[in-house]
């Protein structure tokens, strides 16, 4: 299934969302030509991207990562967020909720009783480049993937 039409209903207005599949979305990646590769979220995910960022011990390779989170309904995987943060201190993690919560992809996740999926999509872009490039690089891939597939921001 490429995609799906799920309701969202918040403070009594109703909206309807198409959400892609992360197998649509591996495939629209593959074809723009985006590197890209998919990371577990388990307890080692962030020494995972630490190792990425440096080349060797002293250079940093890559400062920032953009992301993209799912949640599951019957065994598929639909993208919700798209993100952008660093390799070192990276928040791809859902993580808790805040008591009055305002974020979008977690009041669908939790009002609709749906689960977040324990993998993300990590978009690569060049390498090497000086910290405030790749910052950039890093928001406006972060923009076009929101708008590409329909993502709500982090």
């Amino acid at each position: 299934m490429d995609s799906k039409i799920f309701e969202f209903t918040i403070d009594g207005l109703t909206y309807y969302f198409e959400f892609f599949s992360m197998e649509f979305i591996k495939n629209a990646l593959d074809a723009l030509g985006l590197d890209y590769f998919v990371l577990d979220l388990n307890k080692a995910y962030r020494k995972a991207l630490k190792d990425i960022a440096f080349e060797d011990e002293e250079k940093e390779k890559y400062h920032f990562l953009t992301f993209i989170r799912f949640f599951e309904e019957n065994d598929v995987q639909y993208g919700i967020v798209g993100g952008k943060t660093t390799y070192l201190y990276p928040d791809v993690h859902p993580g808790k909720e805040m008591e009055c919560e305002k974020r979008y992809s977690r009041l669908f996740v939790r009002e609709n009783n749906r689960r977040w999926h324990d993998k993300v999509i990590v978009i690569n872009h060049s390498e090497n480049l000086e910290r405030a490039v790749d910052e950039s690089h890093s928001l406006f891939t972060e923009c076009f993937i929101q708008r590409k597939f329909n993502l709500f921001d982090s």
